[in-house]
């Protein structure tokens, strides 16, 4: 988890009255009771980001996905494990730029908890819509082989083995793919709410087939223990 993920937390929680000279204090300036409402939201925001970190710390160690009974009709190949079902997926295509940071097959994203900071847009690209739609939407179903977009108009596929590019939004609820052969970059469109768990489903799938899912479990839990410490409130030493 990175600093600005714990500052989300806790920025409320490092203010101080400033005492110098003239200054009049800012607890003077905001009305009874607005600095425990502010803790309780944070404390709040802290317990469901502890809670969902718990669980996920929990399944990254040993948990082989959805079982196969619960698939419905997808189709897995051999020794493959299903992640995810996601329906309701937009997708977006959008140019590749120079700026699209290249996923090496042979590393492993490392898991830093959730990053959403405020309501998605999408669609497809164009800088002249101030409301652009989606491409296509559907289901998004990742697996430890692939991650496959299952839309009404069209089905794409990336093998983990011929990825060419990666990368989750920052701070929107997307997660974009370049396949080796692609010339427009996909971007997979989902809510905020969903986001901590895609995100995971993803990073677990990419960790799984590069071999490295004890490196993956122990940044889950490195993360997970920083959030414990991080709770609003606390006086940190």
């Amino acid at each position: 988890m990175d600093d600005h993920e714990n500052a989300r937390y806790v920025s409320s929680m490092n203010g101080t009255a400033n005492t110098s000279s003239s200054t009049p204090p800012v607890e003077s300036k905001l009305p009874r009771g607005a600095h425990a409402g502010s803790l309780e939201v944070n404390l709040a925001h802290w317990q469901a980001h502890v809670s969902q970190l718990a669980d996920i710390a929990q399944r990254a160690r040993d948990w082989q996905g959805i079982e196969p009974s619960a698939t419905g009709e997808f189709t897995t190949q051999t020794d493959e494990h299903v992640y995810l079902q996601l329906p309701a997926v937009s997708l977006v295509k959008r140019p590749n730029t120079a700026n699209d940071r290249l996923f090496n097959g042979g590393s492993v994203p490392e898991y830093v908890g959730p990053r959403i900071l405020g309501a998605p847009t999408a669609g497809t690209y164009d800088t002249n819509q101030s409301a652009p739609t989606p491409t296509d939407i559907g289901t998004l179903v990742v697996t430890d082989q692939r991650f496959l977009f299952q839309g009404s108009m069209q089905v794409l596929d990336w093998p983990l083995s011929t990825l060419g590019a990666f990368s989750h939004c920052a701070n929107r609820p997307w997660t974009e793919l370049l396949g080796a052969d692609d010339q427009l970059v996909s971007r997979l469109v989902y809510s905020a709410e969903q986001s901590d768990e895609v995100r995971f489903c993803f990073d677990l799938a990419l960790a799984v087939f590069a071999g490295a899912r004890n490196e993956f479990a122990s940044a889950v839990e490195r993360a997970y223990r920083q959030a414990l410490v991080t709770k609003p409130g606390t006086k940190r030493h």
